[in-house]
């Protein structure tokens, strides 16, 4: 399969500009590791799942939680400051972040 990309062409007089969907998982990957009690489900690598479904950007994030952290607010923060970079950084309007929840961990890891 080959890389699959993401238009940020704002005039296509002079050029294209296109983003891999592997460098966007990267910036929520990094942005996502930035939120305090929030960690990998699995490897740091694999947290953040990103497609392109009818023309509309989709991520998931399979995360653990601290335990006794406000899971609702957590999540939601998770997805604003996801969402800020990519508007910030690219112009991009992610259409949907699914936050899921794997776990706990006691402790800070």
């Amino acid at each position: 399969m080959g890389v699959e990309y993401y238009d940020l062409t704002t005039d296509p007089k002079r050029g294209l500009t296109k983003i891999s969907l592997e460098s966007i998982k990267n910036i929520a990957t990094i942005t996502a590791a930035k939120v305090e009690g929030v960690y990998p489900s699995k490897k740091e690598n694999d947290m953040v799942s990103v497609k392109m479904k009818d023309d509309k950007l989709e991520l998931g994030v399979s995360i653990k939680l601290l335990q006794d952290l406000e899971i609702a607010s957590t999540c939601s923060n998770l997805q604003k400051d996801i969402y800020k970079n990519l508007v910030d950084m690219m112009d991009i309007r992610c259409d949907a972040i699914a936050v899921n929840i794997t776990g706990f961990v006691k402790e800070k890891e």
